[in-house]
């Protein structure tokens, strides 16, 4: 019980800092200027790191939504009668539906965690990781698009990213075995045996677990936007300097 408390307090503090940071813009500061003797420093990096989560967040939304779904409603056997026992025809399966798949690196990682926890093997969990945000058809058409519309710009982005993939994925293969990741892969009690739950009832577990894992990946996506924010914010000082 004390775990629970401690996890949903931790949560409901990493809600209140992230509504806390969305308030804290720079036209927050410009309005108080004898208060807060802030920087331009600071204030481009709180523009840089709002501006990053505000992208970032609904493609994570979408990613949990989607995680939600597969842990509730894909059982594991399911999913093993899909995935072929031979390494090398899984990843190629893993890499063609990751292509298919429009997702960014933000939300695939949500999506990549249940499919672990449901067995699915990690070389063909990374394969798909890989080849989803690098090569779906939604990044594909933006390369076309951001290079003057070159054919040749994107079909090169599309094929050295597939090939990259799968080699990276088979090299995984060798290194890691099996399924080892998914005992480290935290599976709340709650969601377990859902079956022969009503469809009402499954929708309900399904957004219950999309809460959780969208708290358990947005400290991350918090962290991640924070220190890409000072990097570029610092060396950009640097520069002109």
């Amino acid at each position: 019980m004390n775990r629970y408390v401690i996890k949903y307090f931790f949560n409901f503090g990493f809600l209140f800092l992230l509504i806390l940071a969305l308030f804290l813009t720079p036209s927050f500061y410009s309005n108080i200027p004898l208060l807060f003797a802030i920087g331009s420093s600071l204030l481009n990096l709180n523009t840089i790191f709002l501006s990053i989560l505000i992208e970032a967040l609904p493609f994570v939304l979408i990613g949990v939504l989607i995680a939600g779904f597969i842990q509730i409603f894909i059982t594991e056997d399911y999913i093993q009668k899909w995935i072929p026992k031979n390494k090398l025809l899984s990843v190629i399966m893993s890499c063609f539906v990751g292509a298919l798949f429009p997702a960014c690196e933000c939300g695939i990682v949500p999506i990549v965690r249940r499919l672990i926890s449901k067995g699915v093997p990690i070389h063909a969990a990374m394969g798909f990781m890989l080849t989803g945000p690098l090569i779906n058809p939604i990044v594909i058409i933006s390369t076309y698009m951001a290079f003057g519309n070159d054919a040749k710009i994107a079909g090169l982005r599309m094929i050295f990213g597939f090939l990259f993939a799968i080699i990276i994925a088979l090299i995984i293969s060798f290194t890691f075995k099996g399924t080892q990741f998914k005992q480290g892969i935290h599976i709340n009690k709650l969601h377990g045996h859902t079956e022969k739950l009503p469809f009402i009832k499954k929708c309900s577990h399904m957004l219950t677990h999309s809460i959780d894992e969208f708290f358990d990946m947005g400290k991350y996506l918090i962290i991640g936007a924070f220190l890409t924010a000072f990097v570029q914010t610092f060396s950009i000082n640097q520069d002109t300097s």
